[in-house]
């Protein structure tokens, strides 16, 4: 019970992380092999970690009864640290392709007049008769 918490927090906690920043980072070509790679490696350490895991539980349960959940506990300093590093990296990094333009940068009277205006036909009620193919919605 203890090491299907501790392996599933390493396999399920860091993948939106690490599918966000992997397809920010390549190309679209190489999406998809990283993304496979990354599956089949979290497949392979899940599989592992969990052997691991159930025999370390089953030789220390009887001696130590908390070695198991301090050990999952250290391991778990490691994704933390991970994510810090990470924070500190992707805060000074710039976005290339992403250009920031401020409100005051905006020229309105520019960009107000290539948008219409009229949608619907002036009528004098509020009812349009969509039954008239004579009348048209647009002008």
């Amino acid at each position: 019970m203890y090491a299907a918490l501790a392996i599933s927090s390493f396999s399920t906690y860091q993948d939106s992380l690490t599918w966000s920043m992997l397809s920010k980072w390549l190309e679209p070509h190489e999406r998809s092999s990283a993304f496979t790679f990354f599956t089949e490696l979290n497949a392979v350490m899940y599989a592992l970690g969990s052997s691991f895991f159930n025999w370390f539980y089953a030789r220390t349960v009887v001696y130590y009864r908390g070695t198991t959940l301090l050990f999952a506990a250290s391991l778990a300093i490691i994704p933390f640290i991970l994510n810090i590093c990470l924070l500190l990296v992707t805060r000074y990094m710039t976005d290339d392709g992403y250009v920031q333009v401020s409100i005051l940068e905006v020229d309105i009277e520019t960009t107000s007049s290539d948008l219409p205006t009229v949608v619907l036909p002036e009528t004098d009620s509020d009812i349009i008769d969509l039954s008239n193919p004579s009348s048209s919605l647009l002008i």
